[in-house]
């Protein structure tokens, strides 16, 4: 079995299943996903990306990206990913937009295949999931790739990932306040967005790409083939 995050590993550990495992995780090709620094912005864009479902929680991001706004901080909020509720989780986040004073700076981009596009242009991703609300996510690496400052719960892999306060940053899953007074200091020191934005790009390079996921997931089917020839 080949499991994606270590955190994976240990929650399925308590199954009786005695298979060979490993741990492999998801790369990045780094020459989709890169940042582009000629892109110049008048406003912090900060993002959600992924579907628009409960254990995801984007309306975590709606609600703190207007008492941002509220408080009078240059941001914008984006929003990009498929509604499976027939639009009810949208008309959600759109509800909590019109609670700010400026519901125009909310964009609501629904599915979209130019996800590397979108990375290069914003500069904030936030991903407040659950505690058992994802695995391994892979957009958190293509975020980084991209050279973008990542603001994350510290759930399953994800702190595989993440380096708190090095190369993006965790927050408890239980703690909308963390999370929102995370996005206030970053907005309000610009020069540590920037220092988390280039080691993100650095973690990718060394510890997180394709190539190396490909080679070892080769390792693994070599190591079979070999056992069952024997």
């Amino acid at each position: 079995i080949i499991y994606v995050a270590e955190a994976i590993k240990k929650r399925l550990a308590h199954t009786k299943n005695k298979t060979k495992s490993c741990v492999i995780y998801n790369g990045v090709d780094t020459k989709t996903f890169y940042p582009d620094e000629k892109i110049t912005r008048d406003k912090i864009k900060i993002a959600f990306i992924g579907n628009l479902v409960h254990r995801k929680r984007p309306e975590w991001v709606a609600h703190a990206c207007a008492d941002l706004i509220n408080k009078n901080y240059n941001i914008e909020a984006i929003f990009v990913g498929e509604d499976y509720s027939d639009g009810n989780y949208t008309q959600i986040l759109k509800k909590i937009s019109l609670d700010s004073k400026n519901p125009e700076r909310f964009f609501f981009l629904g599915f979209r295949n130019d996800t590397p596009d979108i990375l290069r242009n914003i500069d904030i991703l936030i991903l407040p999931s659950e505690q058992y609300g994802e695995a391994f996510p892979r957009v958190i690496l293509e975020a980084m790739a991209s050279g973008v400052c990542v603001v994350a719960t510290n759930v399953s892999g994800i702190p595989e990932m993440i380096k708190n306060n090095e190369n993006g940053y965790l927050v408890p899953h239980d703690n909308f306040h963390a999370l929102r007074d995370k996005l206030i200091d970053l907005v309000e020191n610009p020069q540590k967005m920037r220092s988390i934005k280039i080691k993100a790009r650095e973690n990718i390079e060394v510890n997180f790409r394709s190539e190396e996921t490909l080679k070892n997931i080769d390792e693994v089917y070599e190591s079979l083939c070999h056992h069952l020839k024997t």
